[in-house]
């Protein structure tokens, strides 16, 4: 899904090159599209909504370029790019989310309910990461061998 959504921002990057490119225009689909993404009151949208062909600020014009278009046109730009930016962070974190989420489920599809329960309590205690390897250690090895031997090769193969 982010990876669709990135290719529509891309989209709206490359339109801002176009011969007959119209700041009204571009600015009225990018606010759909990313209502879409992030929501009506994001951020995103305030910062899209603000950019003008005006430009006056000194501040603008001193960093972004000589003519009010290309002001606008690279600040419309750096704020799709910086939203690009954050969808890809958002879906690495997801990934590697999801990628816990099948480990705990197989640890609770594979271990007794009791040696499940024992495992994730140690996981959500506010300690350092030694304290819970010691502890993660002494109780995988209550596990009977062949079991944790199971439990490692299908871990591995995730």
């Amino acid at each position: 899904m982010k990876a669709k959504q990135i290719k529509l921002l891309k989209k709206q990057i490359a339109r801002l090159d176009d011969k007959d490119f119209n700041l009204d225009v571009w600015k009225k689909s990018t606010i759909i599209l990313l209502e879409r993404i992030f929501g009506k009151n994001s951020t995103e949208i305030k910062q899209i909504k603000e950019i003008s062909q005006d430009m006056s600020s000194w501040s603008l014009r001193d960093n972004l370029g000589d003519s009010s278009s290309d002001r606008s046109n690279l600040l419309g730009k750096q704020i799709l790019e910086t939203c690009i930016d954050e969808l890809e962070l958002t879906e690495e974190l997801d990934e590697s989310e999801d990628a816990g989420n099948k480990k705990l489920n197989l640890l609770k599809n594979e271990l007794k309910g009791s040696q499940y329960e024992n495992i994730r309590k140690i996981l959500d205690k506010n300690m350092n990461e030694d304290q819970k390897l010691e502890e993660l250690t002494k109780s995988l090895e209550k596990i009977d061998k062949e079991d944790l031997t199971d439990l490692i090769a299908k871990l591995i193969l995730q």
